[in-house]
C-alpha cells in the first residue's frame, strides 16, 4: 500500500498483532512500514480452526477495521496483494513422498 508522500508514519518496524482471531483460532499479522511511504499489510489463519463458519477473509477485513490499524490504512492506495500457504511445524510436518504400493 502507498500513501501520499509524508502521510506513512515515520516507524519503520514489524508488529505481530493478535487483534482479530478468536483466543482458540491460531494466526496473526504484521505491518510492515516501508521508505517511500510504504506499508505491507499481512494476516495468517491457521487452517486446523473448528468453527467451519470462520472465513479468513473476513476475520482480515474486520483486522484492517481496527482503530490502530485502518489508522495506518488511511489514505492509501492498494499496489499489490496476494495470498499464499505457509508451512509450519518445521520437518516433522513435512509429509513422506510415499504412499502403499509405492516407493
Amino acid at each position: 500500500m502507498a500513501h501520499p508522500e509524508g502521510q506513512a508514519q515515520s516507524r519503520k518496524g514489524a508488529a505481530h498483532l493478535r487483534l482479530a482471531l478468536d483466543p482458540d483460532v491460531g494466526g496473526g499479522s504484521f505491518l510492515y512500514h516501508f521508505d517511500e511511504d510504504q506499508v505491507s499489510i499481512g494476516f495468517v489463519v491457521h487452517l486446523n480452526y473448528s468453527n467451519p463458519t470462520l472465513s479468513p477473509f473476513d476475520e482480515f477485513q474486520r483486522f484492517k477495521s481496527h482503530p490502530m490499524i485502518a489508522a495506518e490504512l488511511e489514505g492509501g492506495e492498494r499496489i499489490s496483494y496476494g495470498a499464499r500457504a505457509l508451512t509450519e511445524g518445521g520437518w516433522q510436518s513435512v509429509p513422506k513422498l510415499a504412499f502403499p504400493g509405492g516407493r
